[in-house]
Protein backbone atom coordinates (compact mmCIF):
# COMPACT_ATOMS: atom_id res chain seq x y z
CA UNK A 1 0.00 0.00 0.00
CA UNK A 2 1.30 3.48 -0.77
CA UNK A 3 1.93 6.01 1.87
CA UNK A 4 -1.44 8.33 2.10
CA UNK A 5 -1.62 11.45 3.34
CA UNK A 6 -3.13 10.69 6.64
CA UNK A 7 -0.35 8.23 7.70
CA UNK A 8 2.14 10.65 6.66
CA UNK A 9 0.69 13.65 8.41
CA UNK A 10 1.30 11.14 11.75
CA UNK A 11 4.98 10.78 10.55
CA UNK A 12 5.15 14.44 10.36
CA UNK A 13 4.25 15.12 14.05
CA UNK A 14 7.30 13.56 15.03
CA UNK A 15 10.18 16.25 14.91
CA UNK A 16 13.73 15.93 14.08
CA UNK A 17 13.05 12.41 13.08
CA UNK A 18 14.66 8.90 12.39
CA UNK A 19 13.36 7.08 10.16
CA UNK A 20 13.85 2.95 9.44
CA UNK A 21 12.00 1.12 6.32
CA UNK A 22 12.66 -2.53 5.90
CA UNK A 23 11.92 -3.03 2.11
CA UNK A 24 12.82 -0.02 0.40
CA UNK A 25 12.93 -1.38 -3.42
CA UNK A 26 12.65 1.77 -6.04
CA UNK A 27 12.76 4.35 -3.28
CA UNK A 28 9.37 5.55 -3.40
CA UNK A 29 8.43 5.29 -0.38
CA UNK A 30 11.83 6.91 0.91
CA UNK A 31 11.60 9.67 -1.27
CA UNK A 32 8.55 10.22 0.67
CA UNK A 33 9.67 10.51 3.84
CA UNK A 34 12.74 12.52 3.25
CA UNK A 35 10.68 15.23 1.46
CA UNK A 36 9.44 16.01 4.94
CA UNK A 37 11.29 18.63 6.58
CA UNK A 38 10.71 16.64 10.00
CA UNK A 39 12.31 14.10 9.11
CA UNK A 40 16.23 14.17 10.05
CA UNK A 41 17.36 10.73 8.79
CA UNK A 42 16.70 7.24 6.61
CA UNK A 43 17.66 4.39 6.72
CA UNK A 44 16.81 1.70 3.95
CA UNK A 45 17.14 -1.74 4.11
CA UNK A 46 16.32 -4.26 1.30
CA UNK A 47 18.30 -7.07 -0.30
CA UNK A 48 17.83 -6.47 -3.56
CA UNK A 49 17.70 -10.54 -4.36
CA UNK A 50 15.95 -12.71 -6.16
CA UNK A 51 13.60 -14.99 -4.97
CA UNK A 52 13.44 -17.76 -6.96
CA UNK A 53 9.62 -19.51 -5.79
CA UNK A 54 6.51 -18.18 -4.01
CA UNK A 55 6.03 -20.19 -0.50
CA UNK A 56 2.86 -21.29 -1.99
CA UNK A 57 1.11 -22.04 -5.42
CA UNK A 58 -1.53 -20.07 -4.38
CA UNK A 59 -0.20 -17.03 -4.21
CA UNK A 60 0.45 -14.72 -6.78
CA UNK A 61 3.51 -13.94 -7.98
CA UNK A 62 3.89 -10.34 -6.39
CA UNK A 63 2.99 -12.16 -2.97
CA UNK A 64 6.74 -11.48 -1.67
CA UNK A 65 7.23 -8.19 -2.94
CA UNK A 66 4.35 -6.44 -4.33
CA UNK A 67 6.69 -4.13 -6.57
CA UNK A 68 8.74 -6.81 -7.72
CA UNK A 69 7.49 -10.67 -7.45
CA UNK A 70 9.24 -13.69 -8.57
CA UNK A 71 9.06 -12.87 -12.13
CA UNK A 72 12.00 -10.06 -11.58
CA UNK A 73 15.40 -11.69 -12.33
CA UNK A 74 18.46 -10.33 -10.75
CA UNK A 75 19.34 -7.85 -13.07
CA UNK A 76 16.04 -6.34 -11.78
CA UNK A 77 16.67 -6.18 -8.62
CA UNK A 78 19.93 -4.40 -9.19
CA UNK A 79 18.17 -2.22 -11.58
CA UNK A 80 15.65 -1.17 -8.84
CA UNK A 81 18.55 -0.79 -6.33
CA UNK A 82 19.99 1.94 -9.05
CA UNK A 83 16.83 3.26 -9.33
CA UNK A 84 16.76 3.73 -5.86
CA UNK A 85 19.93 5.42 -5.52
CA UNK A 86 19.63 7.60 -8.01
CA UNK A 87 16.66 8.96 -6.35
CA UNK A 88 17.77 9.50 -3.43
CA UNK A 89 21.09 11.66 -4.23
CA UNK A 90 19.15 15.05 -4.27
CA UNK A 91 19.07 14.06 0.06
CA UNK A 92 22.54 13.95 0.46
CA UNK A 93 23.74 12.53 3.99
CA UNK A 94 20.22 12.21 5.34
CA UNK A 95 20.13 8.49 4.43
CA UNK A 96 21.67 5.77 4.33
CA UNK A 97 21.02 1.98 2.59
CA UNK A 98 21.93 -1.63 3.75
CA UNK A 99 21.96 -4.02 1.24
CA UNK A 100 21.00 -7.15 2.88
CA UNK A 101 18.20 -8.58 4.92
CA UNK A 102 16.82 -7.25 7.86
CA UNK A 103 17.72 -9.78 10.50
CA UNK A 104 21.36 -9.55 9.49
CA UNK A 105 21.57 -5.64 10.16
CA UNK A 106 19.93 -4.96 13.29
CA UNK A 107 23.54 -4.08 14.69
CA UNK A 108 24.05 -1.71 12.18
CA UNK A 109 20.91 0.41 12.86
CA UNK A 110 22.25 2.13 16.53
CA UNK A 111 19.88 4.96 15.82
CA UNK A 112 16.99 5.37 18.25
CA UNK A 113 14.20 4.67 15.71
CA UNK A 114 11.14 7.42 15.82
CA UNK A 115 9.18 5.95 12.95
CA UNK A 116 9.65 2.23 11.51
CA UNK A 117 7.58 1.13 8.01
CA UNK A 118 7.71 -2.45 7.92
CA UNK A 119 7.21 -3.25 4.05
CA UNK A 120 9.21 -6.33 3.20
CA UNK A 121 8.80 -10.00 2.67
CA UNK A 122 4.84 -10.19 3.43
CA UNK A 123 5.33 -14.21 5.29
CA UNK A 124 4.37 -14.39 8.59
CA UNK A 125 7.57 -15.48 9.92
CA UNK A 126 9.70 -12.04 8.20
CA UNK A 127 6.83 -9.96 9.38
CA UNK A 128 6.81 -11.06 13.10
CA UNK A 129 10.81 -11.43 12.85
CA UNK A 130 11.17 -7.34 11.94
CA UNK A 131 8.60 -6.41 14.25
CA UNK A 132 10.42 -8.67 17.17
CA UNK A 133 14.19 -7.52 16.37
CA UNK A 134 13.58 -3.93 15.72
CA UNK A 135 10.27 -3.04 18.26
CA UNK A 136 13.25 -2.86 20.56
CA UNK A 137 14.90 0.25 19.18
CA UNK A 138 11.83 2.05 18.70
CA UNK A 139 11.72 5.21 20.94
CA UNK A 140 9.14 5.25 23.77
CA UNK A 141 6.09 6.66 21.88
CA UNK A 142 7.49 5.89 18.44
CA UNK A 143 5.39 5.04 15.17
CA UNK A 144 5.49 1.23 13.88
CA UNK A 145 3.78 1.19 10.28
CA UNK A 146 3.19 -2.42 9.03
CA UNK A 147 2.14 -2.44 4.91
CA UNK A 148 -0.75 -4.59 4.12
CA UNK A 149 -2.40 -4.83 7.16
CA UNK A 150 -6.54 -5.19 6.27
CA UNK A 151 -9.32 -2.71 6.94
CA UNK A 152 -11.23 -5.12 9.27
CA UNK A 153 -7.97 -6.90 10.81
CA UNK A 154 -8.31 -10.80 11.38
CA UNK A 155 -11.90 -11.10 11.18
CA UNK A 156 -12.98 -10.41 8.15
CA UNK A 157 -14.79 -12.65 6.27
CA UNK A 158 -12.93 -15.41 4.62
CA UNK A 159 -9.92 -15.03 6.76
CA UNK A 160 -7.62 -12.48 6.77
CA UNK A 161 -8.78 -11.03 3.50
CA UNK A 162 -6.72 -13.34 1.75
CA UNK A 163 -3.23 -15.25 1.72
CA UNK A 164 -1.02 -12.20 1.75
CA UNK A 165 -3.40 -10.55 4.22
CA UNK A 166 -3.47 -13.51 6.02
CA UNK A 167 0.25 -13.86 6.97
CA UNK A 168 0.74 -10.06 7.75
CA UNK A 169 -2.81 -9.63 9.91
CA UNK A 170 -1.58 -12.51 11.65
CA UNK A 171 1.79 -11.34 12.89
CA UNK A 172 0.88 -8.17 13.50
CA UNK A 173 -2.38 -9.87 15.61
CA UNK A 174 0.02 -11.88 17.61
CA UNK A 175 2.91 -9.93 17.90
CA UNK A 176 0.74 -6.94 19.29
CA UNK A 177 -1.32 -9.22 21.27
CA UNK A 178 1.31 -10.76 23.21
CA UNK A 179 2.34 -7.39 24.09
CA UNK A 180 -0.79 -5.96 24.77
CA UNK A 181 0.05 -3.05 22.08
CA UNK A 182 -2.71 -1.46 20.32
CA UNK A 183 -3.73 -2.13 16.42
CA UNK A 184 -5.07 0.91 14.44
CA UNK A 185 -5.66 0.77 10.68
CA UNK A 186 -5.36 3.97 7.86
CA UNK A 187 -5.58 2.96 4.45
CA UNK A 188 -4.67 -0.87 4.69
CA UNK A 189 -1.33 -0.26 7.08
CA UNK A 190 -1.43 -1.50 10.45
CA UNK A 191 -0.27 1.79 13.03
CA UNK A 192 1.02 1.31 16.25
CA UNK A 193 2.48 3.68 19.07
CA UNK A 194 4.80 2.26 21.53
CA UNK A 195 3.61 3.17 24.80
CA UNK A 196 5.16 5.75 26.51
CA UNK A 197 5.49 5.55 30.30
CA UNK A 198 7.49 8.64 30.97
CA UNK A 199 5.30 10.64 28.93
CA UNK A 200 1.68 9.14 29.11
CA UNK A 201 0.02 12.46 28.16
CA UNK A 202 1.92 12.67 25.15
CA UNK A 203 1.42 9.06 24.14
CA UNK A 204 -2.43 9.51 24.77
CA UNK A 205 -2.50 12.51 22.13
CA UNK A 206 -0.85 10.59 19.86
CA UNK A 207 -3.15 7.61 20.59
CA UNK A 208 -6.71 9.84 19.97
CA UNK A 209 -4.85 10.92 16.55
CA UNK A 210 -4.46 7.68 15.15
CA UNK A 211 -7.93 6.43 16.44
CA UNK A 212 -9.58 9.70 14.78
CA UNK A 213 -7.45 8.87 11.41
CA UNK A 214 -8.23 5.38 11.62
CA UNK A 215 -11.48 5.84 11.77
CA UNK A 216 -12.02 8.22 9.06
CA UNK A 217 -9.99 5.81 6.71
CA UNK A 218 -12.58 2.99 7.67
CA UNK A 219 -15.62 5.42 7.25
CA UNK A 220 -14.05 6.28 3.75
CA UNK A 221 -13.17 2.42 2.73
CA UNK A 222 -17.04 1.74 3.70
CA UNK A 223 -18.17 5.00 1.63
CA UNK A 224 -16.26 3.84 -1.40
CA UNK A 225 -17.45 -0.03 -1.38
CA UNK A 226 -20.97 1.02 -0.90
CA UNK A 227 -20.64 3.49 -4.10
CA UNK A 228 -19.07 0.26 -5.70
CA UNK A 229 -22.17 -1.57 -5.02
CA UNK A 230 -24.71 0.87 -5.93
CA UNK A 231 -22.95 1.66 -9.16
CA UNK A 232 -22.66 -2.36 -9.90
CA UNK A 233 -26.69 -2.87 -9.42
CA UNK A 234 -28.00 0.38 -11.81
CA UNK A 235 -25.38 -0.45 -14.84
Amino acid sequence: MPLTKPILDLVSSYPSATVVEIGVAQAEGAVQFLKMDTVDKYIGIDPWEHYDEAPDEEFDDGYLDRKMGTWASQDDFNDAEKHAKERLKPFGGRYRLLRDYSHNVTGDVTEQIDVLHIDGNHQYEYVYRDLKLYYPKVKPGGLIIADDYTFTGSDIVGGYGGPKAYEVDKAVDEFCGNRDLEINTIDGSAIIIKPDEDNVENYHQRMNQVRRLSESSFNQFVKKSTKKVIDSLFR
